[in-house]
């Protein structure tokens, strides 16, 4: 009798507690959860796809899915919720709503970290899109309209600084024009 393959389990001895590139790349041919041992603590990574590249379908890999798996991947767990298409217009704020009880606070959008989620108002009165700001101008974010992820330098930075505090995040993301500017809600939430 054979049994099935749940997991597959490994360790950094004296590493870091998260999945490195070729940790990745194994993991994704796998299509298997990695749980990793790493300083007498078990991290368990379920399987995501690659951040850059993906189809955009809504609630299904949309804007707060790409930012719930870099952010699993960075060893920090962010509810999965249904969300129905169009939901900013159905007198739903899910972002604003979610974003306090899952750990996160508002910040300056001048004071901005890597890591740090932006909230936009796309055709709405509401938040309805979120993008994780990576450092040096790029964002990592998933527009329905260009239908997948590319990588988005603006023509200014967004913010000054990044602080690489949040390992995992890879950069992609796609293009808003200076005057999208007016889109970014006035703050940035950040994880405590």
């Amino acid at each position: 009798m054979q049994g099935e393959i749940v997991a597959l389990v490994h360790s950094h001895p004296g590493g870091l507690p998260w999945l490195s590139e070729a940790d990745r790349r194994l993991q994704i041919k796998s299509a298997l959860p990695w749980w990793l041992v790493c300083r007498g603590d078990i991290h368990k990574f379920r399987c995501v796809p690659h951040l850059t590249g993906r189809r955009f379908e809504h609630g299904v890999t949309d804007c707060y899915t790409l930012f719930r798996d870099a952010y699993h991947l960075a060893g920090t767990e962010m509810p999965d919720f249904h969300r129905e298409d169009d939901w900013w217009r159905n007198g739903q704020n899910l972002y604003l709503d979610n974003m306090a009880v899952t750990g996160f606070y508002r910040v300056p959008l001048s004071s901005a970290q890597a890591g740090d989620i932006l909230l936009c108002c796309f055709g709405a009165s509401v938040p309805n899109h979120a993008a994780i700001y990576c450092g040096n101008g790029e964002l990592l974010h998933h527009l329905p309209s260009r239908g997948f992820t590319t990588i988005w330098p603006p023509p200014q930075p967004v913010c000054e600084h990044g602080s690489g505090s949040h390992p995992g995040a890879v950069v992609t993301g796609a293009g808003l024009s200076p005057s999208d500017e007016r889109r970014l809600v006035p703050d940035t939430y950040c994880r405590l």
